[in-house]
């Protein structure tokens, strides 16, 4: 399976960055996630600050692609979508067993291709995170709870204080390297 790349981090660490940087005492409670029980109005908005974090993981995935790799065995000319072990976002190439790139069409359930046995290389969404997952994703930290930091603003109607972290997040974004390789073709000399 195919980890994102980016720092590895925890879903209650961007949460608890964000609340800092939104100000909000709540990032207190996660200083210790282990040991600490949470009321049933904290247990609803850890709930919430999830589905925005998922929100802005799977936003991030459509920007900056999570790329996994499978070899897979088709039935019947099939790869049947369930088999893989992400949710599939876009098809990046199928092989053969002898690496050769091979013509496949995708249907709602599977993927039509000509082999038995084939290397598929794929993007993905990330999964749903919980309190103390790990979070997929090729952002940092920082960049990553600039972007949630955004959408709760967003959801509490503090537009001018979203627009801020619009701003920072788009600012990082840009100093970040791009992730395709850059194709250069080096200086020619006489002999």
């Amino acid at each position: 399976m195919g980890y994102g790349g980016g720092d590895k981090m925890k879903a209650y660490e961007v949460i608890k960055l964000a609340c800092e940087l939104c100000e909000d005492d709540f990032a207190d409670k996660l200083e210790d996630i282990e040991n600490i029980s949470f009321s049933e109005d904290e247990q609803k908005k850890i709930k919430k600050l999830l589905s925005l974090l998922d929100l802005v993981t799977s936003e991030a995935a459509t920007e900056r692609p999570l790329t996994c790799e499978e070899t897979l065995k088709s039935e019947n000319g099939k790869l049947m979508l369930k088999n893989l072990g992400e949710k599939l976002l876009s098809v990046v190439s199928i092989k053969n067993e002898n690496g050769r790139r091979l013509n496949y069409k995708i249907f709602s359930s599977y993927i039509s291709v000509e082999a038995e046995s084939v290397k598929i290389r794929y993007t993905y969404l990330p999964k749903k995170a919980t309190i103390d997952s790990e979070v997929e994703t090729h952002l940092p930290l920082r960049i990553l709870a600039f972007a949630l930091a955004r959408e709760i603003c967003l959801s509490e109607g503090l537009n001018e204080d979203a627009d801020i972290f619009e701003e920072r997040y788009k600012a990082a974004l840009s100093l970040l390297p791009s992730l395709k390789r850059r194709a250069s073709v080096s200086g020619r000399r006489w002999l």
